[in-house]
């Protein structure tokens, strides 16, 4: 299989997957950008070539050379395009439908909610249209985004899910040397239970759920239970006021932003990880279920959503509801010799979503 990958931005999870693809003895791989980095992205390193060299088409202004080498590609070049953000990406969509070129697209959750101006709501559409008339297959993130992708009549056998890839090959044991520390420094003995969670404190991300959740806690079940938050956001101080409120200062720390290794290791110190989410694409379930870390999350969680088996690798929970929360934290509390079990369930479920697994489901997928 000869794939060519064609993305505004390379970003560290899509490149775990393509590492696995360069790695594949069956696959010739071409990585396409339109930028070697993004401003808003903090990334040291050189990920557009990072697995191979790149190349790349222009982010404002039409590339007929990039156009004209797509166009030229035989047949069996399986493309691989990823998002429709920039004027390159949507005119070659544009093309291909009018040759009746076969592609492939990959997509996160549709933001079919976010404002947008009558034009743009307009040439959205469109290309809604363009793509569904398309001789196309769609790669979707998670089972959301192709339930988001039926609710616009997209055909389910064009649809496949093909969720974020994280790289398996750390587990619990690789941070075995941090996490007596970790806990330690988070005053949490082996008699307590250390729940850990963290992203971009938005309102979507529902940490204020997991606040009010601990805040129903009675003062004792309070002595045995500790939490921390990882993140930074325009909901920071109204999260720490509402935690004050709850007289939480003994239960929860907040952290700012910690170095991913970090976080990595808090979350395989942490008998429990926690997404709380009202809304999330996809999210951390992934990162805590590589590290054998049991979640809890809410059915707005779209990581949760796909991978946590309840009752056996975590627990589920409606959105917005602090009082479910609450009665999974306080039944992992009282069933704590079960998280082992549960703990082996989680790192499973990461190792049957390896990145070589979604390689093998574009080889067997895509057109």
């Amino acid at each position: 299989m000869h794939l060519a990958v064609i993305q505004d931005i390379p970003t560290p999870h899509n490149n775990v997957l393509l590492a696995a693809a360069a790695a594949d003895k069956d696959t010739q791989l071409t990585l396409w950008y339109c930028t070697p980095h993004a401003a808003k992205y903090d990334f040291k390193a050189d990920l557009a070539n990072a697995i191979q060299p790149a190349r790349f088409y222009s982010p404002r202004l039409p590339d007929l050379k990039f156009l004209l080498w797509c166009l030229c590609q035989p047949r069996d070049v399986r493309f691989l395009i990823v998002g429709w953000m920039n004027i390159n990406t949507r005119l070659l969509m544009l093309l291909f439908w009018l040759l009746r070129r076969p592609y492939n697209v990959w997509f996160d959750l549709p933001q079919d909610d976010t404002p947008r101006s009558l034009p743009k709501k307009l040439l959205r559409n469109f290309f809604y249209g363009v793509l569904k008339t398309s001789r196309a297959h769609v790669f979707c993130v998670g089972h959301m985004t192709v339930e988001a992708f039926k609710a616009r009549e997209f055909s389910p056998d064009r649809l496949t899910n093909l969720p974020i890839f994280v790289d398996i090959t750390e587990d619990k044991a690789t941070f075995g040397n941090a996490i007596p520390g970790m806990r330690k420094k988070y005053g949490a003995t082996d008699a307590h239970l250390l729940l850990s969670t963290g992203s971009r404190l938005v309102h979507d991300k529902g940490y204020d759920v997991f606040v009010a959740a601990l805040a129903l806690l009675s003062p004792e079940e309070r002595t045995r239970i500790k939490a921390v938050l990882i993140g930074k956001g325009p909901e920071e101080e109204a999260l720490k006021a509402q935690a004050e409120e709850a007289d939480l200062g003994d239960l929860l720390t907040f952290e700012g932003w910690m170095e991913f290794e970090d976080f990595k290791a808090l979350i395989a110190a942490s008998d429990l990880f926690i997404h709380p989410a009202r809304f999330d694409a996809f999210g951390g379930t992934i990162f805590a279920h590589t590290l054998g870390t049991p979640v809890i999350g809410s059915v707005g969680a779209g990581a949760a959503l796909d991978r946590v088996q309840h009752g056996v690798n975590g627990w589920l929970y409606e959105a917005d509801s602090p009082e479910a929360m609450v009665a999974h934290i306080r039944h992992a509390f009282a069933h704590q010799d079960s998280l082992a079990a549960m703990s082996l369930a989680a790192r499973a479920t990461a190792e049957a979503w390896s990145p070589e697994h979604g390689v093998k489901i574009i080889k067997d997928e895509s057109i």
